[in-house]
């Protein structure tokens, strides 16, 4: 129906077009099988795609798949509560690429308990990310964290544990304040 209405380009947010369910094989075989020729991106977890075959994933029309991999180093994804593994993730990176399917990554600097040796490790597995030779297009993004209302970190237990103060993009906590992250980004 999207395709008869003249699309060419869908972008599904996040996993929501296989209902949280574990069957993208499944689904882009039906793409294939269908003969569906859009071309697609989504956001979704780099765990995700540990068996799925990208080459079938390309041929459904897979052209992009967005990350949100918010930091290279492990002790930040762990204050986080991200379950996520940069060396998994720097693999599947790699193997999308070198499918031809494009990567986008997004990294969060400034998260309480970061540091100048987890913001410069988080720069250094960007680059790492990067490989020039692959038929994909990889591009990543960097932004500061803002510490926001109704987010886990807002909670007062939460802010104590790391002395969080401030609001919005005007905090800082233990280990940096808002302008040694911004001055990380502008480094990055």
């Amino acid at each position: 129906a999207v395709e008869k209405r003249g699309a060419r380009y869908v972008c599904f947010v996040d996993d929501n077009f296989r209902l949280g369910r574990s069957d993208l094989e499944e689904v882009c075989r039906r793409f294939v099988d269908e003969k569906i020729s859009i071309q697609w991106m989504s956001f979704i977890r780099t765990e995700t795609l540990k068996n799925v075959d990208l080459k079938l994933l390309r041929e459904a029309g897979c052209s992009e798949l967005r990350f949100g991999l918010e930091s290279g180093d492990r002790k930040i994804l762990e204050n986080m509560r991200k379950k996520s593994d940069p060396d998994h993730a720097r693999e599947t990176i790699r193997r999308l690429l070198e499918a031809g399917i494009n990567c986008t990554c997004y990294f969060i600097i400034g998260y309480p308990g970061e540091t100048d040796e987890t913001a410069k490790r988080t720069i250094s597995y960007i680059q790492s990310l990067e490989y020039p030779e692959a038929e994909g297009l990889f591009s990543w993004s960097m932004y500061p964290f803002i510490l926001a209302p109704m987010s886990p970190i807002f909670e007062p237990q939460e802010r104590e544990a790391y002395d969080l103060q401030g609001y919005s993009y005007d905090w800082k906590h233990k280990t940096m304040d808002t302008t040694r992250a911004l001055q990380h980004l502008t480094e990055a």
